[in-house]
């Protein structure tokens, strides 16, 4: 009898999730391909059939998907069975089983999350001789075309980023397949998903962007896509613009920082972008910079070393410069010289030491026509902070030679 057409009647969730595990028994022998792949094929047409009940939303589909990476079946034979996913489920469904393409998008997207030597196993499979990635251009056309559902659609999103967190893209994708129209996509998708109801979605969408920029920086691209659509998009993407500024303000995640502030890098160091942002989205990027120089922690010297690359250009690039009254200017230079003065047995790291002084010389003296930086003194490790509570009146010192006994104490 066809499984299909068997009616399954479950008093609860808990009872649904006993009937996948009976259908990931392990009772294959390692040999029987076919029927190891019989079994997941199986398993995902059951997660179809009930997916309005119990694979509805994300948290549901996660679920599902480390049922299947905990059991002995998928640990026993993670290889084989990826590679059905991806050649017998991923590359030949169409967006018209859009639920089943969800289902099958989740499983790869939460595998190759767990593990990413699994997302490495994956790119690998969908790759052509000539290195072009099958999957990616699938999925390409299928978020461009909008024939699949706003969860499926957030669920490819999400698992075209996590391919390219992990994998390097090959320089046929980077130069044929992302092409400027796909590219474009993402920002027309980041400005149309605006509403409180699309935030995931305008999330995912804006994480694909910032992962595909980082493709074009790790391969030294010298055409950048990302950056030459952006160049294109001058004060048509106002959300964009605002949510980078956003997300940066209140992720967690070291990894999404840093890929925001090498887009932010990027915009700053190309001069047909430095109108990107308004002046008020630059004041507020100023105060995300500074609370987050000043609340890193000493041992993420790579993290705050990102920060002071993108204050520089920031600084000097963009029409924060024409001010009359430079924002925020001594707090900048306060929180500069404290990057620099060693305190609590706190060391001051070369790398950090090199950023700020090339700062506070091509800012502070260079366009702010202030003294040269307390850290070109000689003693850089008896800098000290002076001054009381008002921000503006306080003056790093830096002194020619050591303090002697008398004056430390």
């Amino acid at each position: 009898m066809d499984e299909d057409s068997i009616d399954y009647y479950f008093d609860s969730i808990n009872d649904f999730y006993a009937e996948l595990d009976d259908l990931l028994l392990n009772n294959c022998k390692s040999d029987n391909k076919e029927m190891i792949q019989t079994k997941i094929t199986k398993y995902i047409r059951f997660l179809k059939r009930y997916s309005l009940e119990y694979v509805s939303n994300a948290k549901e589909l996660a679920q599902v998907a480390y049922r299947l990476m905990d059991s002995t079946l998928f640990l026993d034979n993670s290889t084989l069975i990826l590679s059905h996913l991806v050649t017998h489920h991923a590359l030949s469904l169409t967006t018209v089983s859009s639920d089943e393409l969800r289902i099958v998008y989740g499983l790869l997207y939460y595998i190759g999350k767990e593990d990413p030597r699994w997302m490495n196993y994956i790119v690998t499979e969908v790759s052509t001789h000539s290195m072009q990635n099958q999957l990616l251009t699938k999925l390409l056309s299928e978020l461009q075309s909008f024939n699949c559902s706003y969860q499926c659609m957030s669920i490819s999103l999400q698992l075209l980023f996590e391919m390219y967190k992990v994998t390097r893209a090959s320089e046929k994708d980077l130069e044929s397949t992302l092409s400027f129209e796909a590219i474009q996509f993402f920002f027309q998708l980041v400005e149309s998903a605006n509403q409180d109801a699309q935030e995931a979605l305008n999330y995912d969408s804006i994480k694909v962007i910032l992962v595909l920029n980082e493709q074009y920086v790790m391969n030294n691209h010298l055409n950048n896509k990302v950056l030459h659509v952006l160049s294109t998009r001058l004060r048509t993407s106002p959300t964009l613009a605002q949510n980078l500024i956003f997300i940066l303000n209140r992720t967690t995640d070291d990894c999404i920082q840093l890929l925001i502030l090498k887009l932010l890098y990027g915009i700053f160091t190309r001069p047909d972008l430095s109108d990107f942002f308004y002046i008020n989205d630059l004041h507020v990027l100023i105060d995300v910079i500074l609370r987050a120089l000043d609340s890193i922690d000493d041992d993420k010297t790579m993290l705050r070393n990102s920060y002071l690359r993108v204050l520089e250009p920031l600084l000097i690039n963009t029409p924060l410069k024409h001010q009359a009254s430079f924002y925020k200017k001594h707090e900048i230079h306060q929180c500069l010289c404290s990057l620099i003065t060693p305190y609590l047995h706190r060391t001051v790291k070369s790398s950090t030491n090199r950023l700020v002084k090339d700062i506070l010389e091509n800012w502070w003296v260079a366009i702010c026509n202030k003294p040269v930086a307390p850290l070109l003194g000689i003693h850089v490790k008896h800098a000290l902070i002076e001054g009381g509570t008002d921000l503006q009146n306080n003056n790093a010192i830096i002194m020619s030679e050591p303090p002697s006994d008398t004056e430390e104490n």
